[in-house]
């Protein structure tokens, strides 16, 4: 009698090691206790988007959320962010969602930007700093300016410019190229830190100058709708990690690694 349930005790602990689900081997286990993103980023954006790995880096060890960037077209990146073919997107401006709005704005500042202007026009260099007085001898001498095409803040900064002074452009490089053989006057630059480096690398020898700094503004995370119930865990964690200087950090270091 103790020799048969002997056998049934063990027949039930073998059931229950092949009827009780492997959690940590089960392919959903991880998507349920740490989700995954996907934020598209403009392909060109080189040092942006190492600051934008590392910062997801320290942000999914705090919150448990894993954030990937994917590489795209700079217009292609919101197209599919806002359509949900990816999750969001990693570094854009403020108020973004008034033309993609299905994308939603983790609120704490990821990063700062700037917008530079580059030109080989001596007029533009000696009598610009603005857009006023640059949109001015624009007007004065027919100058066309260049800036990033899928750039909104770009293209709002140019508003009040005719269509017939500014050209839409693909890449830095395709814009920096233009503006060396003299296909425009003038490039609107950004963010300054990717084209910085571009210029630096490929075109210090060039004729051509940094005028100044036109603008500065704010980059935020942004992620489709159907994910807004992580916004308040991004929010907290990008905000503490603005609190404790980690945010800085990571900007110092990359800035001293260039």
């Amino acid at each position: 009698m103790k020799s048969i349930d002997w056998h049934i005790f063990l027949s039930i602990i073998l059931f229950s090691l092949v009827a009780i689900p492997a959690h940590s081997d089960h392919p959903d286990f991880y998507a349920v206790t740490h989700p995954t993103l996907t934020l598209t980023a403009p392909q060109n954006d080189g040092p942006l988007n190492k600051y934008a790995k590392r910062v997801f880096m320290e942000l999914e060890k705090r919150i448990h959320i894993q954030l990937h960037i994917k590489q795209l077209p700079k217009k292609r990146a919101l197209v599919d962010a806002n359509s949900g073919e990816h999750d969001g997107v990693s570094m854009r401006v403020i108020n973004l969602e008034k033309d993609y709005p299905n994308l939603v704005r983790i609120k704490q500042v990821i990063f700062n930007v700037q917008h530079v202007l580059f030109s080989h026009q001596d007029k533009i260099i000696q009598q610009t700093n603005n857009f006023e007085n640059l949109l001015e001898v624009a007007k004065r001498h027919d100058y066309k300016v260049g800036y990033l095409n899928g750039s909104k803040k770009a293209k709002d900064e140019l508003a009040q410019f005719p269509d017939t002074l500014k050209v839409a452009l693909g890449d830095p490089m395709q814009a920096f190229g233009l503006l060396k053989v003299g296909r425009i006057s003038a490039y609107l630059a950004g963010p300054g830190i990717v084209n910085r480096q571009i210029f630096s690398k490929h075109f210090s020898d060039t004729h051509i100058k940094e005028v100044g700094v036109f603008a500065r503004f704010p980059l935020y995370i942004y992620v489709h709708k159907k994910h807004v119930g992580l916004v308040d865990k991004l929010e907290s964690g990008m905000k503490d990690m603005n609190q404790d200087g980690t945010l800085a950090g990571i900007r110092t270091a990359l800035e001293q690694m260039r």
